[in-house]
C-alpha cells in the first residue's frame, strides 16, 4: 500500500513533479487525503452533535446570492449558527463542524470542512445556477453524511431548503 511504500523509500525522484497537499486538490476525489486529515486532526474533534447546527456563508465572491440575508434568518430562526470561515482559525472550524448536528452552506471552499463532520450528519449544499461542482459531495460521500443540494434560484427563501429543514 502507499504508506508502506513512502515509509521503505526516503527519496523519490519522479519525470515531472506535482505538489498535491494531504487534503488533495479541489474536485480531485482523494479518499487517502480525507483519511490523513481526520486522523492527524481528531484531536481537535469535540463530542458529535453536541453544539448548534452550522451554516457556512461568506461575505465576498462574485457568487454571492442576492438572497443571503434572507436564508440566514430563517437558519438563524431554527437555531443555525452563522459561520463565515474567514473570520474562524483552521482549529475553530474543524471544533464547530466535528459538533454540528446539522450543516448547511453555500457552494464554495469553506465546504471542505465537511471533512470534520460525523458520520451521518446532514448536510445540504446550496448551488448559485451555473455554478455546480460536485467535489464537496465526494467529502460528504467518503464522510457517510446525509447529503443533499439545491440549486438557489429563488428570490425569496428557497423552497428546498426549508424542506430540507423540515425534515429533521
Amino acid at each position: 500500500d502507499s504508506e508502506t511504500m513512502v515509509a521503505e523509500h526516503s527519496c523519490i525522484q519522479p519525470e515531472t513533479y506535482y505538489f498535491c497537499s494531504p487534503g488533495s486538490m479541489t474536485g480531485a476525489w482523494n479518499p487517502m487525503g480525507y483519511d490523513w486529515l481526520r486522523r492527524n486532526l481528531s484531536r481537535h474533534f469535540l463530542e458529535a452533535k453536541s453544539g448548534p447546527p452550522i451554516f457556512l456563508t461568506r461575505r465576498s465572491s462574485v457568487r454571492m446570492p442576492e438572497n443571503l440575508p434572507l436564508i440566514e434568518d430563517a437558519l438563524v430562526a431554527k437555531g443555525f449558527e452563522i459561520v463565515d470561515c474567514s473570520q474562524h482559525s483552521v482549529r475553530s472550524q474543524i471544533t464547530k463542524i466535528s459538533a454540528a448536528p446539522m450543516i448547511a452552506g453555500l457552494h464554495g471552499a469553506a465546504m471542505t470542512n465537511l471533512l470534520w463532520a460525523p458520520p451521518q450528519t446532514p448536510v445540504i449544499e446550496i448551488f448559485q445556477p451555473g455554478h455546480l461542482n460536485g467535489c464537496y459531495e465526494q467529502i460528504a460521500f467518503h464522510g457517510s453524511l446525509i447529503y443533499s443540494y439545491g440549486i438557489n434560484e429563488a428570490n425569496g427563501i428557497p423552497k428546498f431548503l426549508m424542506d430540507w429543514l423540515a425534515g429533521f
